[in-house]
């Protein structure tokens, strides 16, 4: 039990991960 909540929180961190870091190359993308 213990396991699948530390799983699913770990998804969630690494999911905002990727958003922010797809947020940052965007930014970076549209000035050039």
């Amino acid at each position: 039990m213990f396991e699948a909540t530390a799983d699913t929180r770990t998804r969630d961190a690494i999911r905002a991960a990727h958003a922010s870091r797809g947020e940052i190359l965007r930014r970076i993308l549209r000035r050039r």
